[in-house]
């Protein structure tokens, strides 16, 4: 396998624009439906991102494999801060 091939699919294993929406989407909404305080909610995002970064190894929700996918969205929707 050349080099250009290993690069490219990577790159496709990787999230879509509308897979990474879906995913700060879901993550607004867990955070929202936790805490109705503006002032409150940032540290909620810092740790919903952090536990998503730990849990799959990634430096950004954007560098989420495709496969992990529906793990991450059931990740978020039982996520609960410590």
């Amino acid at each position: 396998m050349s080099e250009t091939s290993v690069f490219l699919s990577a790159v496709e294993e990787v999230l879509e624009c509308g897979e990474q929406r879906r995913i700060k989407v879901a993550v607004s909404e867990k955070v929202y439906e936790m805490e109705r305080n503006p002032a409150l909610r940032a540290s909620l995002y810092q740790g919903i991102h952090r536990g998503i970064k730990n849990q799959f190894g990634v430096t950004s929700y954007k560098d989420l494999k495709r496969q992990d996918m529906l793990r991450v969205l059931r990740f978020i929707d039982s996520w609960l801060p410590k």
